[in-house]
């Protein structure tokens, strides 16, 4: 009988998020799972499955970095329409929590979709083979492994919000891109230090401000100077950085940079970070919280400017009638 095996492994299990690991709880659980749920491990456990039953392989498929609380992954996918074009009757996978920690949806497919496509699916950890499986195994014994692997998937979900929030209220940042001025410490991903090179353009522009000059102003000047703009910056020093701005590279300084610099409190060592939160552990939309719901540690960077600076530069903006750029 011709087969395709699917392969998956998540962040969590990978471990990818090294901002994570620190947290006991989390790294006893990271680290037992990465040995038994890696790649290279869950292929060999198929491979010798497929032998021993004298199957015969004709495709694999791998998501290496989704999550399963969700279906919108490209190897899932592309196995679906494959397998359908290809009329291979087999999808043999490590365990079910491979195939999907939804339970709703998991269950949907082992209980209609996979059925309805003729479809064989055998999960070798857990002992199921749907062309086997009797009565209680399908409505009992399955939807009880779903249930667990989903409640999993949210018990890691809280342990990692739960670690996040500690991180921060201990004024340790979490963040995976770092402003423009700083850096992350040698050793010490959670700790920030100053970049000098970028530091030294930070203050320019809050002098330059204070001296009464707009963005547009200060992004001329830079511009004809050519001072490197954040983006072209970052890139030079091979730092990580995203924008949340349109357009492929901003190599030029614009206006909105300037702004931002401006307004970002960091600069007077004041560290903000939960700003935002996800919806649930399924879903990957983020919801903005109030400025009373934000962390807010003191001194816990080291600033750039003093705080009577930055009030002067948003003064100005304010009340002093100059252009807001």
């Amino acid at each position: 009988m011709e087969c395709v095996t699917y392969l998956r492994i998540s962040k969590n299990d990978a471990a990818k998020e090294s901002m994570l690991t620190e947290s006991a709880v989390l790294e006893d659980i990271c680290n037992s799972n990465n040995a038994a749920d890696s790649i290279k491990n869950q292929r060999k456990l198929l491979e010798q499955y497929i032998h021993k039953n004298g199957l015969l392989h004709v495709g694999e498929f791998i998501d290496e970095g989704y999550t399963g609380t969700n279906f919108n992954r490209p190897g899932f996918t592309d196995m679906l329409e494959w397998i359908e074009k290809n009329n291979v009757g087999c999808i043999i996978v490590k365990d079910l929590s491979r195939l999907g920690r939804d339970y709703i949806e998991t269950g949907r497919l082992l209980e209609y979709y996979f059925p309805m496509k003729n479809i064989r699916v055998i999960s070798v950890a857990d002992g199921y083979d749907s062309e086997r499986a009797d009565y209680h195994e399908r409505k009992i014994t399955i939807p009880i492994l779903n249930l667990l692997n989903d409640s999993y998937a949210r018990d890691i979900s809280c342990k990692v919000r739960y670690s996040q929030k500690v991180k921060r209220e201990s004024g340790k940042y979490i963040g995976a891109f770092t402003v423009y001025g700083y850096k992350k410490a040698d050793g010490d991903r959670n700790r920030l230090v100053i970049d000098d090179a970028a530091a030294k353009v930070v203050r320019r522009i809050f002098e330059l401000r204070i001296a009464g000059y707009s963005a547009e102003k200060i992004v001329k000047i830079f511009n004809e100077e050519k001072i490197l703009s954040p983006y072209m910056y970052k890139k030079m020093n091979k730092s990580r950085y995203r924008t949340s701005f349109k357009g492929s590279e901003v190599t030029l300084w614009q206006p909105y940079a300037v702004r931002r610099i401006l307004k970002n409190e960091v600069y007077t060592g004041v560290l903000i970070q939960g700003k935002t939160k996800k919806i649930n552990y399924k879903i990957d939309k983020r919801l903005k919280l109030s400025k009373e719901e934000w962390i807010r540690c003191e001194d816990v960077v080291p600033a750039i400017i003093s705080k009577s600076q930055f009030l002067d530069a948003n003064k100005n903006a304010l009340h002093r009638g100059l252009p807001r750029g």
